[in-house]
């Protein structure tokens, strides 16, 4: 299963740090789109990645601490992903 993350266009813009925490505002909000397959495919302004957890509410909270890592992890370790893939 695949989480999936929409943008705006404008999100381009944002830093690692503002698009991270962007991130972590969808996924609160539970504006994540769930899939078998990813998204991203061939698709502008998504991040698709994959999930665990069997209920709904257990993918939205392991996706939640798995940001949260990336943002701590961020000084040292840089974006998880390639921005130029999403925008």
């Amino acid at each position: 299963m695949f989480g999936n993350i929409f943008f705006l266009p404008i999100d381009s813009s944002l830093s690692d740090a503002h698009l991270l925490y962007r991130m972590m505002g969808i996924l609160e909000h539970k504006e994540m789109t769930l899939t078998v397959f990813p998204e991203s495919k061939g698709v502008k302004n998504c991040y698709s990645f994959p999930v665990t957890g069997t209920v709904q509410a257990q993918i939205y909270k392991d996706a939640i601490a798995m940001v949260e890592a990336w943002i701590r992890d961020l000084p040292t370790k840089g974006l998880p992903f390639d921005r130029k893939a999403i925008f």
